[in-house]
Parts: structure tokens; sequence; C-alpha cells
């Protein structure tokens, strides 16, 4: 008596890059809530939650967007905290 064979999995439908996507796009919020919990973790160096800082204003309002305004450049107050970015 023969065995049945077993189907081979089926694969998603669509082409590889749009599978992708997909997959980055439902990890979306994830990301965002990392970048957040990132800008807050104070255990963190000064320099990563500067970089979390930028990147969540730049995603919010591009670098575009904020040209068109006239907005070339943010002013970030360090008070105290410049020897632990520059370091």
């Amino acid at each position: 008596m023969d065995r049945p064979r077993k189907r081979p999995a089926k694969k998603p439908a669509g082409d590889p890059q749009q599978q992708v996507r997909v997959i980055l796009l439902e990890a979306t919020p994830s990301a965002a809530r990392f970048v957040v919990a990132a800008l807050a973790d104070e255990s963190l160096t000064f320099a990563v939650r500067m970089d979390s800082a930028k990147e969540i204003l730049t995603r919010v309002y591009g670098r575009a967007a904020l040209e068109e305004e006239g907005i070339s450049g943010a002013v970030f107050i360090l008070e105290g905290q410049l020897p632990d970015y520059a370091g």
C-alpha cells in the first residue's frame, strides 16, 4: 500500500517583493513603539535617545515638509547632556 504524499507548503500569493512589503508593513506599529520607547528610556545613552528623537521627527514631518515651512534645521538644548552626546 502506497503512503499518501504530503503536499508542499503553500506559498503566499504575490511576488517576493510584495510579500516582504506586507511583512514590513505589519511590523510598523511594533517598530514605532520601539523607537518611542528608546526615546524615553533613560538607561540608554543620550546619543541613542537623540537618534530616536531625530528619527521620529524625520518620519513624522519629513525633511522636505520641514524645508517647505522654511525650517532648515532644529535647535536642541542639551542642558548638561552634551558630554554624553559628544563622548
